[in-house]
């Protein structure tokens, strides 16, 4: 689409934007407007590893593939496929949220304790932590987290966070060897090994932290592209 064109599916034009005028921005410019930014950027994993799972940690944790044209998996959002056929499955957590929670709970220093992999007690058997959900659903503990210490109730909520998010990633990716990870989250040690662990695979932590505009200019590119460079590798054992 020229810059300054907006069209419906028809051809039609919706509106006469002024995009052209703008200094930096030439009248032959690709503009790629719509859509959701996490599909936008999971479109560059699956130029690279066609299939692979990307988890997107930010305000949001976003779990995000592109799957087949076969049946969807269960209880996914769908939008149409970036590249190519298929179509583009993500599920949403709300994992700030979260966190924000058992922060203002009092264990501050204990969450930022087993972010940083520098506290981290076995998580007990017992789910302790039930996570906030999508529809403004609040956190809650358990009966069973007074009987746990600070410590290990900060240590077994995040645990309870990784796993949920491993559930998630599982549902869309069952058979995923490797989960590419990016946004903010993943400069927490602590946090992306229990991730690891509990989804049983791998964390690729991408190097670029523009995923999604990255994506958006692969778009305006024919033919093969740069992969994006692995920062680091989490194996799954390193929990």
């Amino acid at each position: 689409m020229r810059a300054g064109d907006a069209r419906d599916g028809h051809g039609r034009e919706l509106c006469p934007w002024s995009f052209g005028d703008l200094p930096r921005l030439a009248s032959d410019a690709v503009v790629v407007a719509g859509g959701h930014d996490h599909p936008v950027a999971a479109s560059v994993v699956h130029r690279q590893d066609p299939g692979a799972p990307l988890d997107s940690m930010g305000t949001a944790e976003v779990i995000v593939r592109t799957v087949g044209a076969g049946r969807p998996p269960c209880d996914a959002d769908l939008s149409p496929a970036i590249l190519g056929a298929g179509r583009t499955a993500f599920t949403v957590l709300e994992l700030q949220r979260n966190m924000s929670w058992l922060r203002d709970s009092g264990l501050a220093a204990h969450l930022d304790a087993v972010l940083a992999g520098d506290l981290a007690p076995p998580p007990p058997d017992s789910r302790i932590f039930v996570p906030g959900a999508e529809g403004g659903e609040p956190p809650r503990w358990t009966p069973a987290a007074r009987n746990l210490t600070d410590e290990q109730r900060a240590a077994a909520a995040v645990w309870q966070l990784a796993r949920a998010g491993a559930s998630a990633l599982r549902g869309l990716a069952p058979d995923a060897k490797a989960v590419y990870g990016t946004g903010g989250w993943t400069r927490s040690p602590g946090w992306m090994r229990l991730k690891a662990a509990a989804v049983g695979a791998p964390y690729r932590v991408l190097a670029e932290p523009e995923l999604a505009a990255l994506g958006a200019a692969q778009l305006t590119l024919p033919g093969p592209i740069t992969p994006v460079a692995v920062h680091e590798t989490i194996p799954e054992s390193d929990a």
